[in-house]
């Protein structure tokens, strides 16, 4: 039999197993704590019957949030740019977002000191931005402006 679920229907219905994984971990956590602290056998083996039948409908649960899981499309990724840009004011600030764009700043762009900003982020006046993201990209960088 093969069932027909929208996207976002899959979507609610692993965010409510999962809540249901989690609470029976809990309950799983708490009679686990329990039992250990009974001493009467009879109630001792109460609580070990509580803890199988959690475990049986833990691995039922599992089972299934594995299942719907399978259902859910690949969501795909949007690559980051190197550089993103933003406007502010007067000037733009640039935020080297990879490892390589924050050694560039440092050994390739190498701003002034009142132009940092803080970490790897510098700042130029809108006059110099443009040729500032020309030159970043004929280094090889990707610079997406916002």
């Amino acid at each position: 039999m093969e069932i027909n679920l929208s996207t976002e229907m899959i979507a609610t219905l692993s965010q409510c197993v999962a809540l249901q994984l989690d609470e029976l971990r809990r309950r799983l956590e708490r009679a686990e704590k329990n039992a250990a602290k009974v001493a009467s056998p009879v109630v001792r083996q109460r609580h070990l019957n509580t803890i199988t039948h959690l475990n049986e409908r833990l691995a039922d649960v599992q089972e299934a949030y594995d299942l719907l899981l399978g259902m859910v499309p690949p969501v795909p990724v949007e690559p980051i740019a190197d550089f993103r840009v933003r406007q502010d004011g007067s000037v733009f600030v640039f935020y080297p977002q990879s490892d390589g764009a924050k050694a560039h700043v440092i050994a390739g762009v190498r701003p002034a000191a009142w132009q940092m900003l803080g970490g790897f982020t510098f700042a130029v006046d809108h006059r110099l931005a443009p040729d500032v993201c020309y030159q970043l990209r004929e280094d090889g960088y990707t610079v997406e402006v916002q």
